[in-house]
């Protein structure tokens, strides 16, 4: 079964909201998971995963990848 790419895009845009609450209950229950998140996005970002480090950090996808 092939998805159209409309699927795909809502698929991907349900993941980052996913991955976005789970950040922010993550981050938001301890001052230490606040740094540990910071210290996983400074981590992809020296990786060359730039668009990683900013959803992790809580930018838009689509920011990552504008021109």
């Amino acid at each position: 079964m092939s998805l159209s790419l409309h699927d795909q895009q809502l698929r991907i845009a349900d993941l980052e909201t996913a991955l976005v609450t789970l950040v922010q209950t993550f981050a938001g229950t301890h001052p230490a998971n606040a740094f540990a998140v910071s210290e996983a996005a400074r981590a992809l970002r020296a990786q060359g995963s730039k668009g990683a480090a900013g959803l992790l950090e809580g930018a838009a996808a689509n920011a990552a990848y504008r021109r």
